[in-house]
């Protein structure tokens, strides 16, 4: 199942993005990501971080329910933004 946010993915589809990655450390972010349980239609915060005003477009990807995969549960999340 993949859909396009070409908005951005609205921040309650996204499992940690209370977190304030730029006030930890990489180690501590990722500590804080262990602890959270998997949920359908939840995906994991975006690597890429955007400042304010950036424009991005999300791509989602989950496997598909009742569908035989290799995985249990799978999804992630592509993010596009311009490099400049």
């Amino acid at each position: 199942d993949v859909r396009l946010y070409p908005g951005g993915l609205p921040e309650e589809y996204i499992s940690g993005s209370f977190i304030d990655a730029s006030t930890h450390s990489s180690k501590e972010v990722r500590e804080l990501g262990r602890g959270q349980k998997l949920v359908r239609n939840i995906y994991p915060r975006p690597f890429s971080l955007s400042a304010k005003g950036v424009p991005v477009r999300d791509i989602t990807m989950q496997n598909v329910l009742g569908e035989r995969s290799d995985f249990v549960h799978y999804q992630g999340v592509w993010r596009l933004q311009p490099l400049e």
